[in-house]
């Protein structure tokens, strides 16, 4: 016990460089589009298996690119410096030396304001509380790019800024509006912690999203209003402590796993936030790792601690966990291959499943003993297995494959008329071909039936019943293509098609082993789109879409707003991500 608590305090007093994972958010953040660009170029090189990165990455990255200014073209160029004045703030924190990371050059000494240079002296209280004063003020500002106010002192270092948006979309079907509103925290303690929290309310005049419905929207827990309106409150946030080869924290937020640009199949982030530990590991340049626990809400009444007494009802539910675990391994740059697994229980927390280098089915064998099935009653958890690759060897090209298996027997393989529980999803980007500022992106995903499905509903790979996985979940196939230009700095003028299919499956009803791809269609929709957006500043950006929608089967798959076929004109502007 001695020696695991000198190793925990040695991890959090070491004078080291530090990689604080302060994490940015993903989705609709064109910084991620921006460092996925940089990587195909060969500007920089990433690992882009395992999203939100954190601030002082991202910070890093932009550093290297603006070294590397020669390969930039003029657009390029200008959207770098353009991010890197609100990723200043991190530096001096460099983010993993491993990963080759270089000094972003911002140094606090640098700023000129020296404590030791205000004339503190202790014999003269008076002069020097007017003197730190004068510092602090100096420290402490107020910015238009990025709309926030900043104090960066030593060891403290503080950023506030609000979240405002407003989305309105028309259409035959009626209108649509969504208000947003709330605000984030971040910043660093000395070079050893970091940590961010933000919160925000979202009010829609009707549903988008719910554990239904087959569409890209983040899942929410939504509350009802009487008039059919919806609103939810979400915070994430997280604090972490790191070293110059990993980092560990406690987070609740939507990690994404797999590269995908239109939802991926491994962890997709279409779930509600949730709170897990998480451990990450870059201990040489040609490997890293990650591994978290989560806790989860499965919705499943748990009928021995609930009370059912006539106006004293109270409803427990099953209690819910997960780890897994993510390795990447890099044998040359540019190709990156990722192995990894996890496991979903329910009810007694196992302590086992903590242990981050796990192979989690094989530990489920042991944990079950030697009754493990009884009277073919099955008692084990659920595992998973997945791999995602990606390789940018070829300069403009960014090629990636993401596999998702729920059940693999090797025979299966050889027989015609039967499949295995798998989900693949393969994909690329190409950028400035033929044309600079233009990048195509084209993927597809097939789910098998049974895909992300279990006997036991408290194991169910999901999170308030949304899917950890593909949004159109098992039985469903898709092809998304986008054409994206960006004609000059934070303007992006995209065209899209999507086609999305889903089968009639029940499962526990009809052999899922047998039972063909899409067959009897429950879901087919058409959409393509035109979208403009413009970045103001690095957290203000404002939309335009006009969007044909053209959909077919169970109307409980498709917002009300969206049904049948619809022309769809929608307007926003935001503050913050």
């Amino acid at each position: 016990m001695k020696r695991l608590l000198s190793i925990a305090i040695f991890f959090i007093i070491a004078e080291v460089t530090i990689g604080q994972a302060v994490y940015e958010p993903v989705i609709n953040n064109p910084i991620y589009e921006l460092l996925d660009e940089l990587a195909a170029l060969k500007v920089i090189t990433i690992n882009s298996a395992v999203k939100p990165y954190s601030r002082a990455f991202i910070a890093n990255k932009l550093t290297q690119a603006l070294e590397n200014a020669q390969k930039l073209n003029k657009r390029q160029l200008d959207e770098v410096r353009f991010y890197l004045k609100d990723y200043s703030f991190e530096a001096g924190l460099s983010n993993n030396l491993i990963n080759g990371m270089q000094d972003a050059g911002y140094r606090m000494q640098d700023t000129g304001y020296r404590m030791q240079d205000t004339g503190y002296r202790m014999q003269d209280t008076v002069s020097a509380a007017r003197n730190a004063a004068s510092c602090i003020l100096h420290l402490a500002s107020f910015n238009i790019n990025p709309l926030s106010f900043r104090l960066n002192t030593a060891p403290f270092k503080l950023s506030v800024s609000p979240w405002l948006g407003t989305r309105f979309m028309l259409n035959e079907n009626g209108s649509f509006t969504e208000v947003s509103a709330g605000g984030e925290a971040y910043g660093y303690l000395a070079k050893h912690i970091g940590y961010y929290f933000n919160g925000k309310y979202v009010h829609q005049s009707e549903s988008l999203v719910n554990p239904v419905m087959l569409t890209m929207e983040e899942g929410k827990s939504w509350n009802y209003n009487s008039d059919g309106s919806v609103y939810n409150t979400e915070w994430r946030g997280g604090l972490s402590v790191g070293w110059n080869w990993g980092d560990f924290g406690i987070y609740k937020d939507r990690p994404i796993w797999g590269n995908a640009n239109h939802g991926s199949n491994i962890m997709s982030g279409h779930a509600p936030s949730f709170p897990y530990i998480q451990l990450h590991l870059k201990p040489a340049k040609w490997i890293e790792f990650y591994s978290m626990t989560g806790f989860l809400q499965s919705n499943v009444v748990d009928s021995s601690r609930s009370s059912f007494t006539p106006g004293q009802e109270q409803i427990k539910f099953r209690k819910k966990y997960f780890s897994a675990n993510f390795f990447t391994v890099t044998p040359w740059k540019g190709l990156d291959i990722s192995l990894g697994n996890s496991i979903f229980w329910s009810d007694v927390f196992r302590v086992g499943y903590l242990i981050p280098f796990n192979l989690y089915k094989s530990l489920d064998e042991t944990l079950r003993g030697s009754n493990g099935f009884i009277s073919n009653i099955n008692t084990n958890d659920d595992g998973h297995l997945f791999v995602d690759i990606s390789s940018r060897n070829i300069k403009h090209l960014n090629l990636y494959l993401g596999l998702w298996i729920d059940e693999l027997q090797v025979a299966r393989f050889f027989k015609t008329n039967q499949h295995n529980l798998l989900s693949w999803k393969i994909g690329f980007s190409l950028y400035d071909l033929p044309v600079k500022n233009l990048s195509l992106t084209v993927e597809g995903i097939t789910t098998r039936p049974g895909t992300y499905e279990e006997y036991v509903p408290a194991h169910l790979y999901a999170n308030d019943d949304y899917s950890f996985g593909n949004y159109l979940r098992g039985d469903a196939w898709e092809i998304y293509v986008s054409l994206d230009y960006r004609p000059i700095r934070g303007m992006k003028i995209s065209a899209s098609y999507n086609l999305a299919q889903r089968g009639g499956f029940v499962y526990m009803k009809d052999d899922f082993v047998t039972y063909p791809l899409s067959q009897n269609l429950i879901f087919n929709q058409t959409t393509i789109g035109v979208n403009a957006t413009y970045i103001i500043t690095t957290n203000v950006q404002v939309n335009v879409a006009y969007t044909y929608n053209q959909h077919a089967g169970d109307v409980r798959f498709v917002p009300g707003i969206m049904g049948g076929n619809t022309n769809s004109l929608s307007v926003g502007v935001c503050l913050g991500f």
